[in-house]
């Protein structure tokens, strides 16, 4: 089915992208065929309408973003489809100048630009050097360094460690500031006493770097940006569009080529081989290089409340050695973070969870890196609205959620 063939093929402006009459859907299928339609409707509408959530669990809304000119045409489809939606937010373009503005300092409950959190990540090592330092990972396509602090009592080789980032997808604004609320914790508990904590600065290393994708990041905050920009900045790539989506170019199981787009202008867009992006690139190179022994890993992105474990490549190939434990962790720590407001997480192997998608971070954290315990974790809303457009409110109580589950982790990796 060729939905190419009947409607206009539509590519969003390099600049000044504004979205004007865009709308979100909320669909909401109720059968495996209709589960289906909406996957080969992702694929080929690819660059076209923007899935804001996959179509991959029944029961689960899904999200789409859909420009003025294809929102008649496509519920015309979804009711011949039978499936049910209802209305997200009728103008894209009215929430995102309705969203708070960028704070003019840094601020825990704010979100901030990307020079701002640099700053900070420096104040930060200053103020407590006895347990901070900061780290250099690399440098982006546009020139921008990509920047982390470790967390550790005595750090040194002999440590393992532990990585968490966020910021690997553009838009997703509630991750990097939730990966900078989780180490201003570990530090203020170490600061007065809290006995888990500072056991678990003592036995591990927490390499932290709030923002990988620093060009698509710095990008959603530009005048003449796009708020909603998901990919990296590398103009270099085929075709006729700009960027690659950096959580599918991770160099283990790109070649698969699951849930991913070879169109240049689609949003999963893998890149033209596999680790080619420089971010990806950095980072693996330096966590290889540190030769530590990586108990943890996990990739903060936004939205849909979940932790999954790998594989993500591949719903058919056999589990890993240690799915049970993964799984079992993620479990326990989800339970910790739904004891403070009641969120609700899902926890499960990624691709059996959700949909197979190749190149993505937690499969190389667990086999290549060699973390036990690998993650993605997708933080609040569950839906839309407000999606990507998240209020500020909202960093402070996903700050502290998701604070209880790292610790649940560190609980995990010391044994207990």
């Amino acid at each position: 089915m060729k939905f190419l063939v009947l409607f206009a093929f539509f590519v969003l402006s390099e600049s000044a992208v504004r979205y004007d009459g865009y709308k979100t859907y909320n669909l909401h299928p109720k059968y495996t065929a209709q589960l289906e339609f909406l996957r080969n409707l992702e694929h080929d509408f690819d660059g076209s309408i923007d899935f804001w959530t996959d179509p991959n669990i029944l029961g689960r809304s899904v999200d789409i973003m859909i420009p003025p000119h294809l929102q008649s045409s496509l519920e015309d489809l979804f009711r011949q489809h039978g499936i049910d939606y209802s209305i997200g937010l009728e103008d894209v373009q009215d929430a995102i100048e309705k969203a708070p503005s960028t704070a003019a300092v840094f601020d825990y409950n704010k979100y901030n630009t990307f020079d701002n959190i640099v700053t900070w990540m420096t104040d930060f090592a200053s103020a407590n050097s006895d347990i901070v330092t900061e780290f250099n990972v690399g440098v982006t396509f546009e020139g921008r360094q990509i920047k982390g602090i470790k967390i550790g009592e005595n750090q040194g080789s002999s440590k393992k460690a532990v990585y968490y980032e966020g910021g690997i997808h553009a838009r997703e604004w509630i991750s990097p500031a939730t990966v900078i609320n989780i180490a201003r914790s570990l530090v203020d508990d170490y600061r007065t006493g809290n006995a888990d904590v500072k056991e678990m600065l003592e036995t591990f290393d927490y390499y932290i770097v709030p923002v990988l994708n620093a060009d698509g990041y710095a990008h959603t905050y530009a005048n003449g940006g796009d708020r909603l920009w998901r990919k990296n900045r590398n103009s270099d790539v085929p075709g006729r569009c700009t960027g690659v989506d950096l959580n599918r170019n991770w160099p283990y199981q790109w070649e698969a080529a699951n849930g991913v787009s070879d169109n240049s202008c689609g949003i999963t867009y893998r890149g033209p081989t596999s680790g080619s992006e420089l971010e990806i690139q950095a980072i693996t190179n330096f966590l290889v290089d540190e030769q530590r022994e990586w108990v943890g890993f996990i990739d903060f992105h936004a939205y849909s409340q979940l932790v999954l474990s790998p594989w993500s490549y591949s719903k058919v190939a056999s589990l890993p050695a240690d799915s049970d434990v993964m799984v079992d962790a993620g479990t326990k720590a989800a339970t910790a973070l739904k004891a403070v407001y009641n969120t609700e997480y899902t926890v499960g192997p990624s691709a059996r969870t959700l949909y197979a998608a190749s190149g993505c971070s937690e499969d190389w954290g667990y086999a290549v890196l060699g973390a036990q315990y690998s993650y993605v974790v997708e933080l609040r809303p569950t839906g839309d609205p407000p999606g990507f457009l998240l209020p500020e409110d909202e960093i402070e109580p996903s700050g502290i959620e998701t604070y209880e589950l790292v610790k649940s982790f560190g609980l995990t990796y010391l044994g207990r």
